[in-house]
């Protein structure tokens, strides 16, 4: 019996191994959209749900002996919880993990092999350490970045090396003053090109939508400008007419640029985590963007509610991750101890306190 092509008494591995898999490689090879409309399959997402579904998901599945009618019940998220427990994984790594586990099921359920779709039980609350969460990215300094900005300057004079390395360099400067001049998620992957610009003199802005919070619009001033005004320039010289915005040497989208960005943060003497073991990335130059414009204070200071907006964050987000935690303010009431000190006069006339 067949159900979409399928036979009916496929198991979940064989499901996974003649259906799921070439799917993913066909929509990779086609550039196709993402099922959550974040972006779009690329080789780095084909091997890393790949990876995946090889180490975590088959393996899983052959241990507790699965069927489909197993899959839909929640226990099988709790029990694929439990193995990721063992292996010591962040929580944006399970979620990584789970994600592909619900996709396969999902597309299980399109194909009419399943009737019900996964239950997800709740991750356990993340840990924190002096009201830190050690889950997040590490928030990088102003000194910190001053020196990525030299240390970047360096890599784009630097001519040595193979041309497309060379190549490489002077992109990602650009693609790193474009990060920390508009705050947005270091996601060069996700459709980026010189149509979705909209600039005005020394200000810019653009479209996009890189998480599950939708489409908000992000906005550059002059040193964004400067960068996209000079790759768009470092493109035209090289013959071709610009169309994204991170292009290797033949027009394509360009590839492993945030690769190098990563290796420029260790040149330039970041450490892999801070004191409280977060890990300093790429993602660090966004959370500066965002620390420093809430702590800005004078004319034309934005409020919490349109940095939020320009950043694609909400408000509680923004409350929760780059206010709070630098800007708490002391609270206690003046006069508090002397309220609490317990009154030691001496009573002398009961009818004073009846």
């Amino acid at each position: 019996k067949l159900k979409k092509g399928i036979y009916t008494a496929t198991n979940p591995i064989k499901y996974i191994q003649t259906t799921y898999i070439p799917r993913i490689q066909e929509w990779t090879a086609n550039n196709e959209e993402t099922e959550n409309g974040r972006g779009t399959w690329n080789p780095k997402k084909l091997r890393d749900d790949t990876g995946i579904i090889n180490n975590y998901i088959i393996p899983f599945l052959q241990e507790h002996k699965m069927d489909w009618e197993d899959l839909t019940k929640p226990k099988a998220m709790i029990y694929f919880n439990r193995l990721l427990d063992k292996h010591n994984l962040s929580k944006s790594s399970k979620k990584k993990r789970r994600a592909v586990f619900n996709n396969i099921v999902e597309m299980a359920y399109v194909d009419e092999l399943v009737e019900h779709k996964l239950d997800h039980p709740d991750l356990p609350r993340t840990k924190t350490v002096k009201g830190v969460k050690v889950s997040s990215w590490a928030f990088a300094t102003e000194q910190m970045i001053l020196d990525l900005l030299n240390y970047a300057e360096e890599k784009k004079e630097d001519k040595t090396g193979k041309a497309k390395t060379v190549w490489n360099r002077e992109v990602c400067y650009h693609w790193f003053r474009i990060l920390l001049d508009s705050g947005i998620r270091p996601f060069p992957n996700i459709p980026f090109t010189f149509e979705d610009l909209d600039q005005d003199g020394n200000t810019v802005c653009f479209w996009r939508n890189e998480k599950y919070l939708g489409e908000y619009k992000a906005q550059g001033g002059e040193s964004a400008v400067e960068a996209f005004n000079a790759l768009r320039l470092m493109y035209q010289r090289q013959g071709f007419e610009p169309i994204h915005i991170l292009s290797d040497k033949e027009g394509n989208k360009a590839k492993n640029i945030n690769r190098m960005l990563t290796r420029w943060l260790r040149g330039a003497g970041w450490a892999k985590t801070d004191s409280v073991g977060r890990p300093y990335v790429a993602h660090s130059i966004r959370k500066y963007h965002i620390t420093t414009s809430c702590r800005l204070a004078g004319d034309g200071r934005e409020s919490y509610k349109e940095i939020a907006e320009r950043v694609g964050h909400s408000v509680k987000t923004l409350f929760e991750y780059y206010v709070e935690p630098f800007q708490r303010k002391y609270t206690r009431p003046r006069g508090l101890t002397q309220a609490l000190t317990p009154n030691k006069k001496v009573i002398t006339n009961i009818s004073d306190y009846a």
